[in-house]
């Protein structure tokens, strides 16, 4: 099969396109093409074989258009994605109550990202850096009192540990894993402040869904893992 496994039917007609089913010997991909204003995460092989995947990154003020990830498919790579220079910068950085932030100098451009800790007796809760994407900052952290952490109720999917597992409460910080019916690789999840990251949960992989009507198309046979994150951003327009 050449293309993807799955489609779906839109107002626009059917997405992504059909696959195509190959008899014989499908062929490799030679070295990825370079990206302008980006690289490749791993460019130290001479040939790429069918299915394989090569990802990229922007350089720094540099916004990606389009997956991150391109396929190689019966010889042929998938869509590159463009890196768009980002001229926005972001204002002043959130104040973090109970918390401080390492010094950092404006103007703050897109890419740049600063840290934050919390003070003593404080958690930090969500991502420790804070990211200016397109004129705006990614989420800040909260930081919450020690005693004040939620715990996590336990899950049917835990293995048993002497009473029902989905009656146990667990402690903020807690580590487990699981294992889920027909798959021989374990998961794990961590109780962060009363939720479980990632959420406890047995379902197969994901694809990306096509962007709607007027957006860049992001069509690709590259699937995502469950779990793994994707980031689309809308530009605005005035």
């Amino acid at each position: 099969m050449l293309g993807a496994d799955s489609v779906q039917c839109y107002h626009f007609g059917w997405s992504p396109k059909l696959p195509t089913c190959k008899v014989g010997k499908v062929k490799s991909c030679a070295h990825p093409p370079q990206l302008l204003n980006g690289k490749g995460k791993e460019m130290h092989k001479e040939e790429y074989a069918h299915n394989e995947v090569m990802e990229y990154a922007c350089n720094p003020r540099f916004l990606m258009k389009g997956s991150h990830k391109i396929q190689c498919v019966d010889g042929e790579w998938t869509a590159l994605p463009v890196c768009i220079e980002e001229e926005r910068t972001c204002g002043d950085i959130p104040d973090l109550d109970h918390g401080d932030i390492k010094p950092f100098v404006p103007p703050y451009h897109h890419g740049d990202s600063v840290e934050f800790s919390c003070r003593e007796a404080f958690t930090i809760i969500g991502p420790r850096f804070i990211t200016c994407i397109s004129g705006e900052w990614t989420q800040p952290p909260q930081c919450i009192a020690a005693d004040e952490l939620k715990k996590c109720k336990g899950s049917k999917l835990f293995p048993p540990e002497g009473k029902r597992a989905h009656t146990i409460e667990y402690d903020h910080s807690t580590n487990k894993s699981y294992q889920c019916r027909g798959k021989s690789e374990r998961k794990h999840s961590i109780c962060i402040n009363g939720e479980w990251d990632p959420k406890v949960a047995c379902k197969e992989e994901a694809q990306i869904q096509p962007c709607p009507a007027n957006a860049r198309d992001m069509t690709t046979t590259v699937k995502y893992q469950d779990g793994e994150k994707y980031q689309f951003y809308v530009k605005k327009i005035i």
